[in-house]
């Protein structure tokens, strides 16, 4: 009811609940109260039995949802319901505008983007999606003739894509849709090294190394050491370093960490604090045989 006595929302509902934490919903009873903060723009569930009904502020049902679905706003416009029973999703805007509605399976948020990632699983309430992953706009649009194993929004314009072990990423410019594809250069145990002539990326393999798990930009301050590569960098292992023009395991024993000297010349250290010197291939010019250089 408004202060003028006015019904917003008519009592015909078994109960009222807040469907945006932006308005306080108040009662005689302690324990039925929600606190937040008030807005005149609210959104209210009407509960019938085992359906809740989306309600504005001016008490106009906006859509009729299942006692199980789940609304989430994306922003200030935009709301996505999950529909857990039939694995679907609806994309509305806040005045009732439905965009898409039974969305086979899910979608990720958009935030600020014009497109999302559609897909069978949205992995740990994360940017990632698995399964069956397609590119699409606002309006449940594809922006790619492609289906893809997984996908991942980075930053506001940019996802990496995932098929088998092809790395892909699609980029926005000037609302041209660019795809570069990564090659890789290095494989290793249970990983992968791609290379798109710009960046670096990890990928980490299953233990059958028949899929991609995990993919992660490789920092080439920290990982490159001219030719040298630091594969595997553990406190309690010596570092296994690589050649990664020849792809093969440099003969450095009980390494602890790399140093740059100059453009070709690399200070090398053991776990025991004794030190040499490496050119930028890694072969040695000083042995590890002094305290100090």
């Amino acid at each position: 009811m408004s202060p003028t006595g006015k019904w917003i929302v008519e009592c015909k509902y078994d109960r009222i609940g807040t469907a945006r934490p932006f308005w306080q919903l108040l009662s005689e009873h302690e324990v039925y109260r929600e606190n937040s903060t008030f807005d005149k723009d609210f959104f209210l569930f009407g509960f019938l039995g085992e359906r809740k009904m989306l309600l504005n502020s001016r008490g106009e049902t906006l859509y009729d949802l299942s006692i199980h679905d789940r609304l989430e706003f994306d922003g200030n416009v935009y709301m996505r319901i999950i529909k857990p029973n039939t694995r679907t999703t609806v994309y509305l805007d806040t005045a009732g505008n439905i965009l898409f509605d039974d969305f086979p399976r899910g979608i990720l948020l958009f935030g600020k983007r014009d497109f999302s990632l559609q897909g069978d699983e949205i992995r740990h309430h994360s940017d990632i999606m698995i399964g069956n992953v397609r590119l699409i706009n606002r309006l449940g649009d594809t922006l790619l003739d492609e289906q893809f194993d997984q996908a991942r929004l980075v930053g506001e314009d940019r996802i990496h894509f995932i098929r088998g072990l092809e790395v892909s990423e699609v980029s926005f410019e000037k609302d041209q849709i660019k795809q570069t594809t990564y090659t890789p250069f290095l494989k290793l145990k249970n990983k992968i090294i791609y290379f798109d002539s710009i960046s670096y990326m990890l990928a980490e393999l299953s233990a059958n190394g028949s899929e991609i798990v995990s993919l992660n930009s490789l920092n080439i301050n920290s990982d490159f050491y001219g030719n040298m590569y630091i594969a595997e960098n553990s406190r309690s292992k010596p570092l296994l370093v690589y050649n990664w023009r020849t792809k093969k395991i440099l003969p450095l024993k009980n390494l602890r960490g790399i140093a740059r000297e100059s453009k070709d010349r690399y200070t090398i250290f053991t776990r025991n604090s004794h030190y040499g010197v490496v050119d930028k291939n890694g072969k040695l010019i000083v042995d590890t045989l002094y305290s100090a250089i």
